[in-house]
């Protein structure tokens, strides 16, 4: 009797083992490259096979200083490198607020993709062609108004019709 308490006990311990081995790894973006591309002019273009890789995204983002949700055929806004710091940008000051743009192009529209945001302490908010996916904090135009995201988050998102993604960031700090 004693023995079959404990492999019942043991039991939710062996399925959980069985369900970590099977998500971690027997995931598809276990065995993939993660391959790093950088913006030009708020641009990036995924290579043809880019369903075999994972990306990091970086470099010269369009940038909009003390405006949220600036389109991103804005003719008044600048470019600014990604990852960075409001004092690299137009704004000259490590504090402040705006949005960064970004144009994703030859996309599969038949694929989901995703976008993860780490963990950072400032907030922002992340529009994916035209809808607020997601929400770290709440961004400000002023210190009382913000609240610092705390959080990772992710997105799943189609590409437009056209194969291309607009990605605007609205971070303040």
């Amino acid at each position: 009797m004693s023995r079959s308490r404990v492999f019942l006990g043991a039991v939710p311990f062996i399925v959980f083992g069985v369900l970590f081995y099977c998500i971690y790894f027997l995931s598809p973006g276990k065995s993939k490259t993660v391959l790093s591309l950088q913006a030009h002019e708020g641009k990036i273009e995924l290579p043809d096979n880019a369903d075999e890789y994972l990306f990091t995204l970086e470099g010269e983002f369009r940038f909009a200083p003390e405006r949220f949700d600036a389109p991103l055929n804005d003719e008044a806004a600048s470019f600014a490198v990604i990852p960075g710091s409001f004092s690299q940008t137009a704004l000259k000051n490590e504090f402040g607020y705006g949005s960064y743009g970004l144009i994703l192009s030859n996309l599969n529209l038949d694929m989901i993709y995703g976008l993860h945001i780490g963990r950072a302490s400032s907030s922002c908010t992340v529009v994916i062609n035209g809808q607020t996916l997601i929400h770290q904090g709440k961004p400000g135009t002023k210190n009382k108004e913000e609240i610092p995201g705390i959080k990772t988050s992710q997105a799943a998102f189609y590409a437009k019709p056209d194969g291309t993604a607009e990605i605007i960031i609205n971070i303040s700090n």
